[in-house]
């Protein structure tokens, strides 16, 4: 067995080479304060102060398998986890949005919620076994704070945070987005005597009618669904926004959360390019990474709060006053949120861009 005077040699060597968070104040070196070096963490993560110390965040794919260690390592990522392809996960499976930078692991044919673990750090949403289709079954992450339903939800049943979970087969949770309060299991529908046996779980006496998409298609919705072809058709402080994640995806009245620049948004939140209707619009959205507008940046490993451009953070902008002092707000296209380089297959919308 190595003595303790071996193991804090080892240690110090480790310290020396760059690869090992600093040693202080106990000779065994068993008390560790973690502080952030250059190089820290990277090419493949970033070094950040939390806590009592130093930690990398790492990029998807990557992990810090020692906490004493500021490396990442590159291993297959298991259910939860972060990734960008299916090739990142053990499962050979990753669920991520077209218009996501990143998705997370998941995987197929679960039987039972116990077999849909989180292994994501530092992350207490639960994941449930969805049956998305008859022979289909997937694993799926909730909303924080939510519990998986039980798969039995008819016509009306509410699914609010549930993504689903809380639905019978032949049923879809219909929402505007994850934690809609109005959220119903509902089914396609010709005229409103198909949803007749429709009820609100959380109040009986809500109607449900049978309204029609833009896309002509018909589905069982509270009221009239709050379904929308401009904002005119919404309430005071709403606005007609589509949600690719819905069946048909339909264009829904939701709380207008728009912004015309970084400043608008509150803490956590970016003004992120949005498609609303025919138009890209500037949209508050959760934080995709950790570095505002204006930070250096590299687009194969995007740390960005929105997407990285031209080398530099960008986000959404109507004038040169929402950008840093070296930046300009500029008109570039989005193809699926995200900017493309040809005209002909996206829409206009500004951001801000670098010298």
């Amino acid at each position: 067995m190595r003595s303790k005077a071996t193991r804090t040699l080892g240690l110090m060597m480790l310290s020396a080479l760059g690869l090992l968070a600093a040693c202080y104040n106990d000779v065994s070196c068993t008390f560790l304060v973690p502080l952030c070096y250059e190089n820290a963490c990277k090419p493949d993560g970033t070094c950040v102060m939390e806590g009592n110390g130093a930690v990398c965040k790492c990029h998807a794919g990557y992990y810090q398998d020692d906490p004493r260690i500021l490396i990442c390592n590159r291993h297959d990522a298991f259910v939860g986890e972060a990734c960008k392809e299916d090739e990142d996960c053990i499962s050979d499976r990753c669920l991520r949005s077209t218009s996501d930078a990143e998705g997370y692991c998941t995987t197929t044919n679960c039987l039972t919620d116990d077999e849909c673990i989180n292994h994501a750090d530092n992350e207490h949403t639960e994941m449930c076994c969805v049956q998305v289709d008859v022979e289909y079954f997937i694993c799926l992450k909730i909303v924080e704070g939510y519990e998986c339903g039980d798969g039995t939800g008819t016509c009306g049943a509410s699914c609010t945070g549930s993504m689903g979970s809380a639905c019978d087969i032949n049923y879809f949770c219909l929402r505007a987005y994850d934690t809609d309060p109005h959220a119903i299991c509902s089914a396609p529908c010709a005229t409103d005597a198909d949803c007749v046996n429709c009820e609100w779980s959380e109040d009986p006496d809500t109607l449900i009618s049978c309204t029609i998409y833009p896309s002509g298609n018909k589905y069982c919705m509270l009221g009239d669904g709050g379904h929308c072809v401009n904002d005119a058709d919404c309430a005071e402080g709403q606005t007609c926004q589509q949600f690719p994640n819905l069946p048909e995806e339909p264009w829904l009245c939701v709380d207008n959360k728009r912004c015309a620049g970084p400043a608008d948004c509150p803490e956590g939140k970016s003004c992120r390019p949005t498609l609303n209707v025919d138009a890209i619009i500037g949209w508050c959205h959760e934080n995709e990474g950790s570095d505002p507008v204006g930070t250096a940046c590299d687009e194969d490993n995007d740390t960005c709060e929105v997407f990285c451009i031209g080398h530099l953070c960008s986000e959404w902008c109507s004038s040169d006053e929402d950008c840093p002092d070296d930046m300009r707000c500029e008109t570039i296209y989005f193809c699926n949120g995200k900017p493309c380089e040809d005209p002909d297959d996206g829409r206009p919308g500004t951001v801000c861009m670098g010298p």
